[in-house]
């Protein structure tokens, strides 16, 4: 097993889960060196699999900390203009990586890794289907819901690191459940029901877990993230009402199945 760089912090959850969100709110800290989904850009692409070695996994992480890729630092204008800026230190001590796609390589990575921590976020099931629906650049106009909502085979393509669709989410949900319980100490479970409730208490356990303080300037970002809502598929500003939209808006049938699915199994909880 290597060590992580520095404190190596990872955020995963399925897409249109919150992860942009949470990903900002450790942003805002000024000692955090935050990276955007490495594995999906031009320069980190396809640089690990389920089997690679700890060598590979250490030098993967090393060199997240020296990259000058706009998508990696989340400087690129098209889908991360919306973004804040915050002040950082000269020499930051932790590292946030924050990853949608890729989950299936989580363990590799927590047994590679000595030190890692995950912070695994989960949303309501339905929540995360409603907003895959209504983001342009994930949903395209022409698929069909009803033959998209479960498995999603024109989004995933049958790859392995695409967590899009309902069953993909339960993939996802149980791989998170069964890693925080089985390593407390690495792993960090999320619902994001909670951190909408009180993102403040939150993130301050959250923190605390991971080895962080809360600065005036992370706190002053949550505050103002959560004062009003900004439309747009990557938009980080969230209120209280924004995760019970699919009550509305979704579909009746595609909720129905989607709660009848999971009802009385170990999943049924991140529906309450």
């Amino acid at each position: 097993m290597s060590k992580s760089p520095l404190n190596t912090v990872l955020i995963h959850g399925v897409p249109r889960s919150g992860t942009s969100w949470l990903g900002q709110i450790f942003n805002a800290h000024e000692d955090v060196a935050y990276r955007y989904q490495p594995l999906f850009s031009h320069a980190f692409k396809d640089r690990l699999g389920p089997d690679s070695s700890s060598e590979a996994v250490e030098e993967f992480f090393d060199d997240l900390m020296s990259t000058d890729d706009p998508f990696v630092l989340g400087r690129d204008s098209d889908i991360h203009g919306s973004y804040p800026t915050f002040c950082k230190s000269a020499e930051p001590t932790y590292l946030v990586v924050k990853h949608v796609r890729y989950h299936h390589l989580l363990t590799n990575w927590l047994d590679s890794l000595d030190g890692l921590k995950v912070v695994a976020l989960v949303r309501h099931p339905c929540a995360v289907m409603l907003s895959w629906l209504n983001a342009p650049r994930e949903f395209k106009p022409e698929w069909n819901p009803q033959k998209e909502w479960r498995s999603a085979p024109a989004k995933n393509q049958g790859r392995p690191e695409e967590f899009n669709g309902f069953e993909r989410w339960k993939d996802a949900a149980r791989l998170f459940l069964r890693v925080s319980k089985e390593r407390p100490q690495q792993c960090r479970l999320v619902q994001y029901s909670d951190l909408v409730a009180d993102p403040l208490s939150e993130t301050e356990s959250v923190f605390e877990w991971a080895g962080l303080q809360p600065t005036a300037q992370s706190t002053a970002f949550i505050r103002e993230s959560t004062s009003r809502q900004v439309e747009g598929a990557y938009a980080v500003h969230k209120i209280k009402n924004d995760d019970q939209r699919w009550h509305q808006d979704l579909p009746p049938a595609i909720a129905d199945a989607i709660l009848s699915d999971i009802k009385d199994t170990e999943l049924e909880p991140f529906t309450r």
